[in-house]
């Protein structure tokens, strides 16, 4: 599984990042859709802001814009059962078809976990994401106020912090944030509730995709 992911993403560092990714701005459009997104991020090329890195993409992994214009990596949901997949996830607002990333994450400029404050009704338990996610407990008609937060490991000792919002709505999502390397860092993955199941193939590509990153470039 491993060498099949590596084939589909070629890491390189420091090599070739111009001035302009390595601030955090993007090119300009070009008139080329194929090559990059509508605000002029290369679709074949992760820039890591602030940092001198980048993560060269090869399909089905592609940049794309998240809400609020910031460039992610995203896959298709059939990537997370079928690793020889080469189609790219479909576009547009509807994300319950694709797996998005972004690295690094602080969520809400604080992280998701500190995101969640004191509240009179603390985090599930990440362990019951699998059970709940769908059920009458996760709808707006339950009260949620649309969303649900989960805190919890993984099997490797990693802690996840999980918010998702009310599964009855239109296009819900959910969003994940963990730590990756040594350096303390987080990435997200952005992925519809109905996909909890396969948390922990999103967690294998998302490492994949990371972890040389993490250990090249500075937290910020």
């Amino acid at each position: 599984m491993r060498a099949a992911l590596l084939a589909m993403i070629l890491l390189s560092g420091c090599e070739g990042a111009d001035d302009n990714n390595a601030t955090g701005t993007v090119p300009s459009y070009r008139g080329d859709p194929d090559n990059f997104t509508a605000g002029g991020f290369p679709r074949h090329v992760y820039s890591i802001q602030n940092c001198n890195y980048e993560i060269k993409l090869k399909p089905p992994f592609e940049v794309s814009e998240g809400g609020w214009g910031d460039a992610r990596i995203r896959v298709p949901l059939a990537l997370l059962d079928d690793a020889s997949v080469k189609d790219i996830a479909e576009g547009g607002v509807d994300a319950q078809s694709r797996v998005s990333y972004a690295f690094p994450s602080l969520y809400s400029g604080e992280g998701t976990k500190e995101s969640f404050g004191p509240t009179i009704e603390p985090p599930r338990d990440l362990a019951s994401a699998k059970s709940t996610l769908g059920t009458q407990e996760t709808r707006t008609v339950d009260g949620t106020r649309g969303e649900t937060r989960y805190l919890g490991k993984l099997l490797d000792g990693r802690e996840m912090a999980l918010l998702c919002t009310a599964t009855d709505l239109p296009n819900p999502t959910c969003n994940a944030e963990l730590r990756v390397g040594s350096s303390g860092q987080r990435y997200q993955i952005i992925f519809p509730p109905k996909a909890i199941g396969k948390l922990s193939r999103m967690v294998e590509i998302g490492d994949e995709l990371f972890l040389d990153a993490a250990a090249r470039c500075k937290p910020q």
